[in-house]
Order: structure tokens, then C-alpha cells, then sequence
């Protein structure tokens, strides 16, 4: 669906229409699976997913904004679900610890690796390789299509923790691929159907 109409049923949903909320739902449901089960057992994902589809619902006459907001709200919910979800079991996520900073000024052609790549590609490759913290940030910059800020926001870090993230994620990415014969000597994946990203 393009932006121009999920925005349209956005804001019908908000006046109340049942049907422009499904197309809502069907739009942002696969993006927000995707990045609950980077972030939490694959078996408890779909409940913690239903759980901030509900909390949705119940704060959805205090939201005011546009797709991006909501982008962002939505993804903010599923998080705490996330967050929740650990704290009933007596565990905590693994905590970052900012290291470095990427010089923003300096190109990498690392920056081309996930354009490339499917999101099922992405996924089973931000599962199987990469820290929790590293997948996260990708999930929400690439297939949630969110912007460094908003990524901050939502995880609670400072948007150059965020950038070291992605930064580490993707070279992570690179390498794997590389080793295994799926990127080309111009550091873009051999698939042409990669996600846009927000660059903010």
C-alpha cells in the first residue's frame, strides 16, 4: 500500500471507520510481527503482538498524527510489551554499552547491505547473527521504516548509540553475506527488493 493511502485510512480510522482500522492493521501488523520476534521468543511473539494491538485500541482516541507518528506509537507499544514481557519471566534484555562513533561524514559501502535484501532474508539473518540491541535498531530503521530519532525514542538510547548500532549491524550483516558469496564488490546484496529507509 502506498503512504498516501494509509494515510487516508488513518485518518478515517480515527473518525471511527471499522474498515479503514483494518487496513491499518494489514498494513503495520507484518512489520510489527517482525520486529516483536527479533526482540522476543518466537512462541510468545503473536501474543505480545495481540497484547499492543489491544493497548492500541483502548489509547487510540488520545493519538493525534500522522503515519510516521503512528509508525513510531505503535512501535513504542509493542517495546513495552517486549520490555513487560521479560519482567514477568525474572529476565532483562542485555544492556548496551555505547564504544564508538561512527564519523558520519565517511561513507561505507556497508550502508547498501540490507537495500538488498528481502525481509525475510533480513529477519532470518537478524536472528541468527546478530546481537538483540543490533537487530532491533535494523528492524525498526529498515522494516519499520522509522528514523534515527524515532528509533531513539522508542528504545531509549541517544540517536548516536543508535547510528553505532546500525553501524556495527550492518557491517555484521556485510561480512556474513560476503563469507557467504551474497554480496557484490559494490557492497549492495544481489536481491533488488530492499526497504526504503527514513535517513533522519
Amino acid at each position: 500500500m502506498e503512504e498516501v493511502d494509509l494515510e487516508a485510512a488513518l485518518q478515517a480510522a480515527r473518525s471511527g471507520d471499522d474498515a479503514a482500522m483494518a487496513v491499518v492493521f494489514r498494513s503495520l501488523h507484518p512489520a510489527l510481527l517482525q520486529y516483536v520476534r527479533v526482540r522476543a521468543p518466537y512462541a510468545a511473539a503473536e501474543d505480545l503482538v495481540a497484547e499492543t494491538w489491544l493497548a492500541a485500541a483502548e489509547k487510540f482516541g488520545s493519538f493525534s498524527g500522522g503515519v510516521t507518528d503512528f509508525r513510531a506509537w505503535i512501535f513504542t507499544i509493542a517495546h513495552r510489551r517486549v520490555i513487560d514481557h521479560y519482567r514477568r519471566g525474572g529476565r532483562r534484555p542485555t544492556p548496551f554499552v555505547l564504544e564508538e562513533t561512527p564519523d558520519p561524514a565517511v561513507p561505507d559501502v556497508a550502508d547498501g547491505v540490507v537495500d538488498g535484501m528481502t525481509s525475510d532474508q533480513a529477519i532470518n539473518r537478524l536472528v541468527a547473527g546478530l546481537p538483540p540491541d543490533q537487530a532491533e535498531v535494523l528492524v525498526l530503521r529498515v522494516v519499520a521504516e522509522l528514523g534515527v530519532d524515532q528509533a531513539a525514542t522508542i528504545m531509549g538510547k541517544s540517536p548516536g548509540a543508535i547510528r553505532v548500532l546500525q553501524h556495527r549491524a550492518i557491517r555484521r550483516l556485510r561480512s556474513s553475506l560476503s563469507a557467504n558469496g551474497e554480496l557484490d564488490v559494490s557492497g549492495r546484496g544481489r536481491s533488488r527488493s530492499g526497504g526504503r529507509r527514513n535517513q533522519r
